[in-house]
């Protein structure tokens, strides 16, 4: 029988791709990053994807993505930062899944972003902190939510997969 998907997004740097797979082998789950599809898909790093074609055109690639993947059951899906920032990609995420935001604070995130190397593959790092204060209403739109402050990603993984059974049994 098969079950909803447990979709996990979050502000860059907020553990999304490090709790992901560690959600989805506790659950025996099938991990999907909807970034590596991306990746694949396009042939080409997120960086060039912006640089060549710009934050829209990648935003439609990510959101058909995301559509492709709701589509299917017993998953875990990590998303880009912005992926469920557009309602109708968190809509039709949220449709067949449990969606849940990793919480971050502005000094963990500057922490976590000063690595410089960490900063070269993500295109929107340059100018977090506005982006954090512009999405944090939009985040707050979506249903479940984990503060990852101070917790290791097992830890997290562990509330999510607590919070997965609390859900749906």
């Amino acid at each position: 029988m098969s079950s909803p998907n447990i979709v996990i997004t979050g502000f860059m740097a907020s553990g999304k791709t490090t709790v992901s797979p560690l959600v989805a082998q506790s659950l025996a789950r099938e991990w999907v990053d909807t970034d590596e599809v991306l990746v694949a898909q396009i042939g080409m790093s997120i960086a060039d994807c912006f640089a060549r074609f710009g934050e829209s055109a990648f935003r439609k690639l990510e959101a058909e993505i995301c559509t492709d993947l709701a589509a299917r059951t017993d998953l875990v899906i990590s998303t880009g930062g912005g992926a469920l920032l557009n309602l109708e990609t968190l809509t039709s995420m949220s449709s067949t899944g449990m969606v849940v935001c990793l919480d971050v604070d502005e000094a963990t995130l500057e922490a976590r972003l000063a690595d410089a190397e960490r900063v070269a593959v993500r295109p929107l790092a340059v100018e977090w902190r506005t982006r954090y204060h512009q999405r944090a209403p939009l985040y707050a739109r979506i249903p479940y939510h984990i503060n990852t402050v101070d917790k290791t990603p097992d830890q997290i993984a562990q509330e999510i997969v607590a919070l997965w059974h609390s859900v749906f049994g």
